[in-house]
């Protein structure tokens, strides 16, 4: 109840309030320009990390189709320059992205586009249980390398990076079958935060095997994706047929009296991490006021 938790001086009370509490939805927005009409197709390099299920491959077509310079990025088991246009990669190995953007820069010293595709997989696979580690290795262990790679341009050097997933949220109530890379719009916003001259944004597809190789399914999304490149005006969107969806954050009430989701375990035993801190010592106070937990604290040291 209110009273009980007032009661505690360490709370602060607007921290109470019934107002001050948010949840994430999305909202319909208009459609990008076309990225054909803009600057883009002629400004800068373009990087593609093409994925499995071919739609990163599609983005690379698109692209040298309008005339556009590209390279494409393979996962393999060891660095190689393939061609003038393509490179093959390591995805586990963080030197091999260092490696990858120092030669791009030669290349291009102002201004590298790149669209991460390593993290999509199709619906099916998902569902058929595909390999975890493998999941992280081309999601997002393979974006925060690419990241503390761009971090060592110069300040001069302007980079954009879109990393497109598949469903990775749940828009419509369809279910987010990739919870896992859940954590790659986290690196995202960290990374255009900390690293200079880098924007990043993340799109998420509904990827179907169908619609990763039939041309009439995939041109909308393929042109939706180099829109969202050439100008990123939103962090996080969401394609789901021809809608797209920008992620955004209401005020919501609540209530003292609104059903618990889980109720909290008489003599339970809780993990409180950052536990010495303030926060972390007033849950713990009211934990063990309440339910008589038995604590775990834990700091950094």
């Amino acid at each position: 109840a209110p009273g009980d938790a007032t009661s505690n001086p360490g709370l602060r009370p607007d921290l109470l309030n019934e107002n001050s509490f948010y949840m994430p939805s999305w909202k319909g927005s208009a459609p990008l320009v076309d990225w054909k009409k803009t600057d883009s197709a002629q400004c800068g390099l373009w990087v593609v990390f093409e994925d499995e299920a071919g739609f990163g491959s599609h983005v690379t077509d698109e692209l040298r189709a309008a005339g556009c310079e590209v390279i494409s990025v393979i996962a393999a088991s060891r660095y190689s320059k393939a061609k003038q246009d393509k490179f093959l990669i390591n995805p586990r190995d963080p030197a091999n992205y260092a490696r990858l953007i120092s030669e791009l820069k030669q290349r291009d010293p102002n201004m590298l586009r790149l669209v991460h595709c390593w993290g999509l997989t199709t619906k099916e696979d998902a569902g058929d249980g595909r390999d975890i580690e493998e999941t992280e290795v081309g999601g997002h262990r393979s974006l925060l390398f690419l990241a503390q790679a761009l971090s060592e341009l110069g300040a001069s050097a302007k980079s954009t990076l879109l990393v497109v997933t598949t469903q990775l949220f749940d828009v419509a109530g369809e279910g987010a079958t990739n919870s896992v890379e859940g954590i790659i719009p986290a690196i995202c916003m960290v990374a255009s935060q900390e690293i200079t001259n880098l924007r990043c944004g993340v799109a998420d597809l509904p990827m179907s095997r169908e619609n990763s190789t039939a041309p009439g399914q995939w041109k909308h999304y393929v042109s939706a994706v180099l829109a969202e490149v050439s100008s990123l005006p939103d962090p996080v969107v969401a394609y789901r047929g021809n809608h797209r969806l920008v992620r955004a954050y209401e005020q919501m009430r609540l209530s003292w009296d609104m059903p618990k989701i889980r109720e909290l375990r008489e003599k339970g035993v809780y993990l409180i991490t950052g536990g010495l801190g303030r926060i972390g010592l007033t849950l713990g106070q009211e934990l063990a006021r309440k339910y008589q937990a038995r604590l775990v604290l834990m700091t950094r040291s």
